[in-house]
């Protein structure tokens, strides 16, 4: 069994709360690996989304953010890691946002990344994949 660390990125936490099932399904998987990631950021994302586009009420997001927490590790986001998120962005292109969660995984020894905004097999500083789970 693979114990390496996997990172989720926002996307991924919430198709956990979604009604395709394929999608959510996919989620749950990857949310039971071994040893998933996600960052200080994630969380932030995943609550905003919940408030301003699901329009879940407060009990129901403070419970999948309290979920997210006990099933995931979390990683903040540092100073450290806001200043290698600069050199992610212009070294590769992405937002700075995605700049931050690629800084993050790297951080946490990630060799995957999960996410469904990024470019699909990108492999970054020869460590990190970028992989779309739903390709």
């Amino acid at each position: 069994m693979n114990d390496k660390p996997v990172f989720l990125d926002s996307n991924i936490c919430l198709y956990l709360l979604s009604k395709d099932s394929t999608r959510k399904h996919t989620a749950e998987t990857l949310l039971a690996l071994p040893v998933t990631i996600i960052s200080s950021q994630v969380i932030n994302e995943t609550i905003n989304i919940c408030i301003k586009k699901f329009c879940l009420p407060q009990q129901r997001i403070t419970d999948h953010i309290l979920f997210l927490m006990s099933c995931c590790r979390v990683v903040t986001i540092s100073e450290v890691l806001q200043i290698k998120a600069i050199a992610l962005h212009f070294r590769y292109q992405f937002s700075f946002y995605d700049s931050l969660i690629v800084a993050a995984a790297l951080e946490a020894g990630c060799q995957i990344l999960y996410s469904e905004d990024m470019q699909h097999e990108l492999l970054v500083n020869n460590s990190l994949r970028i992989i779309n789970p739903f390709v």
